[in-house]
């Protein structure tokens, strides 16, 4: 997933003192992790189309890390390629619809 301190970082919501805004995303990104997650669970497409954007947005957080010159989460890249190559399937596609 992306991490706070990433994109947090580049919207400039990262602040170092107590309970800020950088706190409210993770608590936002964990809750809108948990209703995809419920949606997963019970097939619902809306889940598999918001999974499938948060994933992208793990790419496309890693490809600004690595043109900054940041760390990149190697394995959080490769399991968000897994699973948007597991989401496109047409069979999986077929079973969200």
């Amino acid at each position: 997933m992306v991490s706070t301190g990433s994109l947090g970082s580049l919207f400039g919501l990262v602040e170092s003192d107590g309970f800020g805004l950088s706190s409210l995303y993770s608590i936002i990104w964990g809750l809108l992790a948990l209703l995809f997650a419920w949606g997963l669970w019970n097939l619902k497409n809306w889940a598999r189309t918001g999974t499938l954007a948060l994933q992208f947005l793990n790419l496309a957080a890693a490809i600004v890390a690595l043109i900054g010159r940041g760390s990149v989460n190697w394995v959080g890249t490769f399991l968000s390629v897994v699973i948007i190559l597991y989401l496109m399937q047409s069979r999986i596609r077929k079973v969200f619809s």
